[in-house]
């Protein structure tokens, strides 16, 4: 809607489930109407899948109301995991992932342990394997390059996979974050390459960072660059030096990638030999505190403020700073578990379901706020620019029932606040806002952006 897309919703939308095609190859999906408020659904997102034919993933629009898919065969692969230490096939809780695009990820286990892949392309190039045991570190095998396969064209076997635990991670945040840590946290991304996708392998995880500062990975893929990103009250990690990069195996043509003014970028070392210890260095962050007021600029509670300050992980793109998911904990749910997890992420009551608590950190939590009776409302650990006579400027969303912003009425969602950010001072500002049966009201946003104090 509106060249924007939206998560479905099953309060407003009902569960996710999965449509099968008759056997003339027709499915019938019900779309709602309006995707959010007044926005009209003019397309949807469609995700087709077949065992033996290659994943079809593109947008429809909902007119006219047919649509024709052709799909494609594809290669499958099939492949047992041997657990290194004993010589035994891993016959449950073992997964793969494809390098590259073209076809699904997804993998059925057989009763003796083997692995059967979905179709895919042969842009799919490189595979690895992963299990995730009762107990102890997640097991991982070297990475397999698919072009030493020969057979037939549409299914190929490849030789038993050994696994063992990866590389184990400890580390801390520098002496320049005060102790006791608070609500800290560790965003962790591991890959083969940056830029080569064809060949490029990831894994994602997140840690804790306790009081004293310190965090623990058990186990990550070893060989891999691995890019972190830390945040918590009042700090936020540091970007990856030239000669860090550098050490890490990451191609001087990659460098441009770790350089952002207004993203968090990460920091960045390799998984060599079975452990390692790493500092990472963090920074100051700026704070924001706004006054919300109605037209009589008394204070307005209930109003919903919110920030969406962004990490960039280079090859992989960007998304809200503590976002994080774990590789391993999504790979167990069960399809069921899946749909009631998610669902519960995209609930307007924000319910924390204890599955997701365990796959994913959700960071759009941490930069929202409600205010109080005295309509104010505090949002912290955001990233600020270094230079003070050079903020960093960025924007704030504002939203209350019943009301809006006199400068932004046609705004589905309320409005947008200039805001200005410095690592280290917090910047005070003031919003009005007024019925939304209100022609006019205070001008005073235009200069929203706020003044900053140390």
């Amino acid at each position: 809607a509106s060249g924007s897309h939206f998560f479905w919703n099953p309060e407003k939308h009902g569960a996710v489930t999965g449509i099968t095609s008759d056997a003339n190859g027709i499915a019938s999906i019900n779309v709602p109407v309006f995707v959010a408020g007044t926005a009209k659904t003019s397309e949807v997102s469609l995700q087709i899948q077949h065992e033996d034919y290659i994943e079809v993933e593109r947008d429809f629009a909902v007119q006219p109301k047919t649509a024709r898919v052709s799909m494609q065969r594809g290669l499958k692969y099939r492949v047992r995991g041997i657990d290194a230490s004993t010589g035994e096939p891993i016959r449950s809780r073992l997964y793969g992932e494809f390098s590259g695009r073209g076809g699904g990820n997804e993998w059925k286990q057989l009763d003796d342990g083997t692995l059967r892949s979905v179709a895919v392309t042969d842009e799919r190039k490189a595979l690895w394997l992963f299990h995730v045991p009762q107990e102890g570190p997640v097991q991982f095998s070297d990475v397999f390059l698919l072009s030493q396969l020969e057979g037939d064209q549409f299914e190929k076997n490849i030789p038993d996979m050994k696994l063992r635990p990866g590389h184990r991670l400890e580390g801390r945040l520098d002496d320049t974050v005060e102790r006791p840590v608070k609500n800290g946290h560790v965003v962790l991304r591991a890959c083969t390459s940056i830029s080569d996708e064809a060949r490029q392998l990831s894994w994602s995880d997140f840690a804790t960072v306790n009081e004293d500062g310190s965090f623990l990975f058990e186990s990550v893929p070893r060989d891999c660059i691995l890019m972190m990103v830390a945040v918590c009250d009042g700090a936020l990690s540091g970007a990856a030096l030239t000669d860090e990069l550098a050490a890490a195996g990451v191609p001087s043509e990659d460098y441009r990638q770790f350089a952002s003014a207004s993203q968090a970028v990460p920091f960045v070392v390799r998984s060599r030999g079975d452990s390692s210890e790493v500092v990472i260095p963090m920074g100051p962050t700026a704070t924001v505190t706004v006054k919300v007021v109605d037209q009589d600029n008394q204070p307005l509670a209930g109003a919903r403020v919110a920030m969406w300050p962004n990490q960039v992980f280079p090859g992989f793109g960007s998304n809200m700073i503590g976002d994080a998911w774990s590789t391993a904990q999504l790979a167990i749910l069960t399809e069921e578990e899946r749909i009631r997890a998610f669902g519960s992420r995209l609930s307007e009551n924000a319910v924390k379901d204890p599955i997701l608590a365990r796959v994913q950190r959700d960071g759009h939590q941490f930069y929202l706020g409600t205010s109080d009776k005295d309509g104010m409302v505090t949002l912290r650990s955001l990233p600020g620019s270094s230079d003070a006579s050079m903020p960093l400027k960025t924007e704030m969303l504002v939203q209350r029932k019943g009301y809006k912003i006199p400068e932004a009425p046609d705004q589905f969602f309320g409005g947008n606040v200039p805001v200005n950010l410095v690592a280290g001072q917090t910047t005070e500002l003031t919003v009005s806002m007024v019925p939304e049966s209100a022609s006019e009201g205070p001008k005073t946003n235009s200069e929203a952006a706020g003044a900053t104090k140390e």
